[in-house]
């Protein structure tokens, strides 16, 4: 949690918590976002802010709410405050509520009577692929999370180029891309772990309703080596469990024989295109957008090439992921 927000003077949640047990003269235990991992900067924490004898307090939602006010692309606020009629001139902000209104909402109402079980059952879920998430790195502060974020964004780089020449390699051998002319629709393959797959499947990220059709990761792995006529290794996110759907690698083909590669990173970069809270890297054999790229043209970008040969910020913590990936042998 953090307490106020610039250009006001910065406190931790201790102080908050010394605070309220002073005023209320009993133990309290606060609650923080239970999200493990920030998805972004500001987004995923609780805010309290005090100033001139009002205050409010805001929770960040990915979804929206009719209680919620829209925050910023990726994310809706829910803001309670002392006063929500002045709240606009003494904060900057709309749709602030009072807690009484918003205990009384009718949608609120509904939404803590349907969420509360599925809440609980995402948490339970947590727990039951804990093992896989271990092998992330522990962090203890904001900066910690944020140098891991930086550090996977090297990992996924080289992911990346790695599955890229795979695909080139096999359209050498081919003479097509993968799964090319075997579909009459878009062709999406989710290259995720047992793991991530499991875990994504069961909170419900996967459309069963899409008119595209879509493939797994063994299914990708075992055309490749149809292709190539030898056994290779997949990569996958370096996030054992992804928190949104966005954080896993997408193989596409087209009928027409256009595909493209598309791996998400933490933070948007010159060479990727901006993407929910980050930056989305596109190799393709035909680009169509700025910032997408042929597998010839990224291997020659300064800039790629620049930010996927950084030393790792938490190496100790990375060494071990980067040692079990099939690409160790290039030239770093």
């Amino acid at each position: 949690m953090i307490v106020s927000y610039y250009p006001y003077m910065l406190v931790n949640a201790a102080v908050l918590r010394k605070e309220l047990e002073k005023g209320l003269g009993r133990e309290v235990f606060l609650r923080f976002d239970p999200q493990r991992v920030p998805t972004n900067p500001k987004a995923n924490m609780y805010r309290y802010l005090f100033k001139n004898g009002e205050y409010y307090f805001s929770v960040y939602t990915h979804n929206e709410y009719s209680f919620a006010q829209k925050y910023w692309d990726y994310a809706n606020e829910v803001s309670i405050s002392s006063r929500p009629e002045v709240t606009k001139d003494t904060w900057g902000v709309h749709n602030h509520i009072s807690l009484e209104e918003l205990l009384a909402s009718k949608d609120y109402i509904n939404f803590v009577e349907n969420k509360e079980t599925i809440s609980s059952w995402m948490l339970h879920l947590r727990e039951k692929y804990n093992k896989e998430q271990k092998a992330w790195p522990e962090h203890t502060t904001y900066r910690h999370a944020q140098q891991c974020r930086q550090d996977a964004d090297i990992v996924r780089l080289n992911d990346a180029l790695y599955l890229a020449e795979l695909i080139e390699e096999y359209n050498q051998k081919t003479g097509k891309y993968p799964f090319q002319r075997k579909y009459q629709q878009d062709l999406y393959v989710n290259i995720l772990s047992k793991g991530q797959e499991r875990y994504l499947s069961e909170i419900g990220y996967f459309d069963p309703d899409s008119e595209s059709k879509h493939l797994l990761a063994d299914d990708f792995k075992k055309e490749i080596e149809r292709g190539l006529g030898r056994k290779i290794a997949l990569v996958f996110d370096p996030e054992p469990l992804p928190w949104a759907k966005r954080f896993c690698y997408v193989y596409r083909i087209t009928p027409e024989g256009r595909y493209s590669l598309a791996v998400p990173f933490s933070e948007k970069l010159s060479f990727t295109v901006g993407f929910s809270t980050g930056g989305l890297l596109v190799i393709t054999n035909i680009t169509e957008k700025s910032n997408e790229f042929t597998l010839k043209d990224l291997k020659s970008n300064a800039d790629f090439n620049g930010y996927r040969r950084k030393g790792f910020q938490r190496g100790d913590q990375f060494k071990p992921i980067v040692e079990k990936r099939p690409w160790k042998r290039f030239e770093m």
